[in-house]
C-alpha cells in the first residue's frame, strides 16, 4: 500500500492507477486498497494542503485521480459489501463554511455501491438548506461532513435545526471528517461517528436493520 500512498501523494495518476490495478490482481481486498492505500494518500494530500504546500489546484487533481481510480476497485467493493445489503435513502452534505468534498464523494460512492440512494446536496451547506432538503427527500439517514475544526459547530447547528422543525426523530444522523470523533458525535447529538468511508456503509446498514426491526 505504501507505493499507492506515495504515488497518490505526488499526484501521479498513471502510477496510482497501475498500482491499484496490480493490487486488485494480487487479490488484495478492495476495502484494504481503499482504506490503507488510496484514502491514506488522500490524507497526505490534505495535510500538504493544510500546511500550504498544496493548493486548491492540487486538491482538484487529487479529486480527479480518485474519480479515475475508483472504477478499478468498484466491482470488488460491490462484492465485498454484498448485493443483498439493506437499502435506504441518505441526504449527504458538508456543513456551512467548509468547501471540502473529496472525502464526502468517496463515502457517497461506497454508499451507492452498497445500494443506497444518496442525495448529495454539496458543500458549504447551511441548516436553512439542509432542513428543506430533508423534509422533501424524506431520507432514512442524514450524513454530515466537516473537514475543519472551525466548521465542526455546523454539525450541531444542522442537528439543532432538524430538532426545531420536528425532523430529528425521523432520521439517523452520522458524521465524519478528519477533525470529528465519537466525542464530537456525542457533543452535538449525532447517532454515530464514522472514521472511514467504509464505516459509513457499515453504520448505515446497522441503522437500516434497526429501522426495519422497529417497523
Amino acid at each position: 500500500m505504501l507505493e499507492i500512498i506515495e504515488a497518490f501523494t505526488r499526484l501521479d495518476l498513471d502510477a496510482t492507477k497501475a498500482l491499484t490495478k496490480q493490487a486488485v490482481q494480487a487479490g488484495i481486498p478492495a476495502r484494504t486498497i481503499l482504506e490503507k492505500g488510496l484514502s491514506k494518500g488522500l490524507d497526505q494530500v490534505g495535510e500538504l494542503f493544510a500546511n500550504q504546500q498544496y493548493f486548491l489546484a492540487e486538491l482538484m487533481v487529487a479529486a480527479y485521480i480518485m474519480e479515475q481510480v475508483m472504477p478499478e476497485i468498484s466491482e470488488k467493493l460491490k462484492e465485498e459489501v454484498g448485493e443483498d445489503t439493506l437499502q435506504g435513502k441518505i441526504v449527504f452534505g458538508t456543513v456551512e463554511g467548509d468547501f471540502h468534498f473529496i472525502g464526502k464523494n468517496i463515502a457517497i460512492s461506497l454508499l451507492q455501491a452498497a445500494g443506497y440512494e444518496v442525495y448529495d446536496i454539496g458543500e458549504d451547506v447551511s441548516p436553512d438548506v439542509f432542513v428543506p432538503k430533508v423534509r422533501d427527500f424524506q431520507p432514512d439517514i442524514v450524513a454530515l461532513s466537516a473537514l475543519l475544526l472551525t466548521t465542526m459547530p455546523g454539525i450541531g447547528e444542522v442537528i439543532d435545526a432538524l430538532e426545531l422543525t420536528g425532523l430529528r426523530k425521523q432520521v439517523y444522523i452520522m458524521i465524519g471528517g478528519r477533525p470529528t470523533s465519537q466525542q464530537t458525535a456525542e457533543q452535538y447529538g449525532a447517532d454515530a461517528y464514522c472514521e472511514t468511508a467504509m464505516d459509513g456503509v457499515v453504520t448505515a446498514n446497522k441503522f437500516m436493520t434497526q429501522k426495519r426491526r422497529e417497523q
